[in-house]
C-alpha cells in the first residue's frame, strides 16, 4: 500500500508513488511524462523523496540515443531476443527502445547533467495492469542475456505509457 506523501509501499519491487510520477519529469516537452513502473537501478540509486513536489525542485531528465554504447551496438542482434521475452509476459500494447537519460539537477542547464548508463526502455499500456514483480521477473530474465553478451553496465527501466501502432 502506498502512503500519498511519500509513497511509502510494502512489495518488494514496487516504487513510490512519487517516483512513479516524477521521475521520468522533462522527458516529455508538455509535462505529460511516462510513469515509472519498474527499474533495476532502484537499489544502487534509490530515489530520495521530497517533502514537497515543486517542480522547480525536480531533476529532470532529458533522452538520448544510445548507440555508442556496448548496447547500442548490440542491439541488432538482442533486440529479438529482449523483444520475445517481454512479449511472454506482456502480449501485446508494449514498446522496446534503448536510450540514455541525462539527469540535470533542478534549476541547472543541460551541460550540468550527467548521462546516465544505457537503458532498455520498455513501455507497457496502463490497462494491461502490469506489476512491478511481472516487470522485476522479466527483467531478470533480460539482464541475464545482457550478461551472456558480456553487457554489465545497461540497466532495464519500465514504465506506463499510451502504446500506439503506427
Amino acid at each position: 500500500m502506498a502512503s500519498e506523501e511519500h509513497g511509502t509501499i510494502d512489495k518488494p519491487y514496487a516504487v513510490s508513488a512519487q517516483e512513479r510520477e516524477w521521475y521520468y519529469y522533462g522527458v516529455t516537452p508538455d509535462g505529460d511524462q511516462p510513469h515509472l513502473l519498474y527499474r533495476t537501478s532502484s537499489k544502487d540509486d534509490p530515489w530520495i523523496p521530497s517533502s514537497s513536489i515543486d517542480k522547480s525542485n525536480l531533476p529532470t531528465k532529458h533522452a538520448y540515443p544510445a548507440n555508442n554504447t556496448k548496447l547500442g551496438k548490440a542491439w541488432p542482434t538482442l533486440g529479438r531476443q529482449i523483444a520475445d521475452l517481454v512479449r511472454s509476459k506482456v502480449k501485446k500494447s508494449y514498446s522496446i527502445s534503448v536510450a540514455r537519460f541525462m539527469n540535470v539537477p533542478p534549476g541547472e542547464d543541460s551541460e550540468k547533467g550527467v548521462l546516465g548508463p544505457a537503458v532498455i526502455w520498455i513501455g507497457v499500456d496502463p490497462k494491461l495492469n502490469m506489476t512491478s514483480d511481472d516487470a522485476h521477473e522479466v527483467s531478470q530474465s533480460i539482464l541475464a542475456v545482457l550478461a551472456e553478451h558480456d553487457i554489465e553496465d545497461a540497466q532495464v527501466e519500465w514504465n506506463e505509457s499510451v502504446v500506439v501502432s503506427l
